[in-house]
Order: C-alpha cells, then sequence, then structure tokens
C-alpha cells in the first residue's frame, strides 16, 4: 500500500499507532475489533503492530467499528507517517554525508 508517495512502511506504522491510542481511548481489545469489523484478528493484530496491511477497505472498517471520523483519522495518518518519512530521509542523508567524509 502506497499513501501519497509515502513509504508503506510508513504509513503502516503510523495506521498501528493511531489505531492503538482509538482502541485504548474506546477500552477494546484486537479480538473485539475483529469480531465488529469482520476481520481476522491476525489481521488486526497486523495493522496494530505496523505490519504491512492489505488496504483501505480493513482501514475503513476498523474506523467505522471504533466509530472515528475517517478523514481526521486519514490526516492523523498522513502527518504521521510524513514525519517518519521525512526523519527516515533526513537520517539517510546524514548517512550519505558521512560516509562521503570518511571517504575523503
Amino acid at each position: 500500500m502506497d499513501f501519497i508517495g509515502l513509504a508503506p512502511r510508513h504509513f503502516d506504522t503510523a495506521l498501528g499507532a493511531v489505531l492503538t491510542t482509538a482502541m485504548q481511548a474506546q477500552g477494546w481489545s484486537a479480538q473485539k475489533v475483529a469480531v465488529f469489523a469482520r476481520l481476522r484478528p491476525r489481521t488486526v493484530r497486523r495493522i496494530l503492530t505496523g505490519k504491512p496491511s492489505a488496504g483501505t477497505v480493513q482501514l475503513h472498517r476498523l474506523l467505522q467499528v471504533l466509530q472515528l471520523d475517517h478523514d481526521a483519522t486519514t490526516r492523523t495518518v498522513y502527518i504521521e507517517a510524513r514525519v517518519a518519512q521525512l526523519a527516515a530521509d533526513t537520517e539517510a542523508a546524514e548517512h550519505r554525508d558521512r560516509t562521503r567524509d570518511a571517504l575523503g
């Protein structure tokens, strides 16, 4: 899954963080969310741990179950994923600079 040009792993990590927070606020377990969202518990756990998810259909189901505003959540996920992407890009650039400086 690619979300507005972001690396999939950053989007999945941000999505997992948002859903974890929402579940904690609701006091729901992954099992309960899975039942109500008609998803396999393993799928919910994968999303919560930031592992690659199967896409926006599952995201939409989870958001409906957790009674979250889809647009607000998508914006939050985008912002968190964008920050993670920028951090990764910065770290990669710094690593390239250190390597170039070491080689002289």
